[in-house]
């Protein structure tokens, strides 16, 4: 019977401190507001089958995520980031596993461990209400199996993967390669099983994926008839996927690296050791695990690639999913280097099992002190908002509370963060094109209730201004400020100019 691995728990530990500890440090952004708000629908049973919700673009299984956690926790943000917090953790687990599959060394699997607990890439995107962390958890889920010859099961983690996100698929083929890859590790055993044997597995794997996918889709779909389906509609908001042009990659990979990659651990020491054991590994051809490391190279380029040639938005959550591979390949160089320095006597210590299974853990740990603290401080640009949106809760209780129902809250760029945090108030949400419109609209209805809210990153000067071309004027009635002091959010009444009363 195996024995527990007590380093693996502690490991993980950290990592769910981490990660749990960062919820609700911020608030929502636009697309968690929008994810939440379906959820939220589900779960108060208004629309389960979200039926007559339009706009979803997003697969259901991510959305009954929340909802599942909204009926535990309730309708708040806690809830809202509980998936994304739960698979940001289990990945933890899940590196580990992969790492040790691939490399069959302790040492790197838990040092990979280590630092995807500490990735303050992977921490900042944990806590939030992207479906990017759950999506990446069953790659990683259907990676491992492939890795262990479990195609069919593979399959169905390739398929929830695609139900939480549709751009799952575009990995399909990173799972295949890493399994197939490691079969191919196996030996001159596997090299001389008959060719269907060999093959059978990849078609399997697909076949399972697609069958479950649609399988839920179809049976989801039923019970939503005239709506379109997510992966249409998803595609037709995202404008089309096409190939970019060669003048532009080499500008998306330096975007790919100065916005996302070098966030994986935010430390120039290490962003160093990982590329120069990119570019190093591979020639090292008497190396123990050279095959391995060439396996993992280049499925860390398909990644890159992947992102790079088709036409995908620069958003830093889109590479999370290249995050656990980088952890693997560093603890791969960490490890490789430390070997050669215990072997030639270089550090002064004794290269006895001991010190060879904690040194590695301790020298990661130290170095990556200071990103860590850089994260959990919101001084590394990825993840949620970072205090742009303080003070819309507050905003939201105080229109809640003083603003009677039936008036009209304009408003430029919150749409989405009313629909959550003003969830079945009896108000009107309009969003406005142009200040001559705003102006001439609020003019046009000037006997009614009329409010607007303007974030810190919006003027106030230009909007008075036109309100006062038509004859009509702000009057300040709430200000809502960041814990700094600054001012976040301002709320307006609408009024003739004549009105003085606020």
């Amino acid at each position: 019977m195996r024995s527990v691995d007590f380093t693996l728990i502690v490991i993980l530990l950290v990592g769910l401190w981490l990660r749990w500890g960062l919820n609700g440090t911020w608030r929502l952004g636009p697309d968690e507001a929008l994810y939440s708000t379906w959820a939220r629908r589900v779960a108060s049973g208004v629309d389960v089958w979200l039926a007559n919700t339009s706009g979803v673009d997003k697969p259901p299984l991510f959305i009954y995520a929340i909802a599942g956690a909204m009926s535990i926790y309730g309708y708040t943000e806690f809830a809202t980031r509980f998936p994304g917090i739960v698979a940001g953790t289990v990945s933890v687990i899940l590196t580990y596993l992969l790492a040790d599959r691939l490399y069959g060394k302790t040492e790197i699997a838990h040092l990979a461990a280590l630092l995807m607990a500490l990735s303050p890439f992977a921490i900042l995107y944990a806590p939030t209400a992207y479906a990017d962390s759950v999506m990446v958890m069953w790659l990683l889920l259907a990676a491992v199996l492939a890795c262990y010859g479990r195609w069919g099961p593979a399959g169905g983690a390739a398929a929830l993967a695609t139900l939480t996100k549709q751009e799952a698929p575009l990995f399909v083929p990173l799972i295949v390669m890493l399994g197939y890859g490691r079969q191919m590790a196996l030996g001159p055993q596997t090299m001389r099983r008959p060719l269907t044997d060999l093959i059978r597995p990849l078609l399997f794997m697909p076949v399972v994926a697609v069958v479950l996918t649609l399988a839920v889709e179809v049976v989801w779909e039923s019970h939503r008839p005239g709506q379109p389906s997510p992966f249409s509609l998803g595609l037709a908001n995202y404008g089309g996927i096409r190939p970019v042009t060669p003048p532009d990659v080499l500008p998306r990979l330096t975007a790919w690296w100065q916005q996302a990659l070098q966030y994986t651990f935010a430390s120039p020491l290490l962003n160093l050791l990982l590329i120069v054991g990119g570019v190093g590994l591979p020639a090292l051809n008497h190396a123990e695990h050279r095959h391995a490391d060439r396996l993992l190279i280049v499925a860390i380029g398909y990644v890159v690639l992947a992102r790079t040639l088709v036409s995908f938005q620069l958003w830093h959550r889109y590479m999370l999913v290249i995050v656990p591979l980088l952890c693997i390949l560093l603890a791969r160089v960490i490890d490789w280097g430390l070997t050669v320095a215990l072997r030639r006597g270089l550090t002064g210590l004794p290269a006895r099992r001991p010190w060879r299974r904690l040194l590695p853990l301790f020298l990661a740990a130290m170095l990556m002190l200071a990103p860590v603290s850089d994260a959990l401080a919101g001084r590394i640009p990825v993840g949620a908002d970072h205090g742009l949106y303080w003070g819309i809760e507050q905003t939201a209780q105080f229109i809640r509370d003083n603003v009677p129902p039936g008036s009209v809250i304009y408003h430029r760029s919150l749409g989405w963060q009313f629909g959550y945090y003003l969830y079945g108030a009896h108000l009107d949400f309009w969003w406005y094109p142009s200040l001559a419109w705003l102006a001439q609209t609020a003019a046009s209805r000037a006997e009614h209730s009329q409010y607007i809210v303007v974030p810190s990153w919006e003027s106030v000067a230009p909007i008075a201004g036109a309100m006062a071309t038509e004859g009509m004027q702000l009057l300040p009635v709430h200000v809502a400020r960041r814990p700094d002091g600054s001012v976040s959010f301002q709320t307006y009444r609408i009024a003739p100019a004549e009105d003085k009363h606020p």
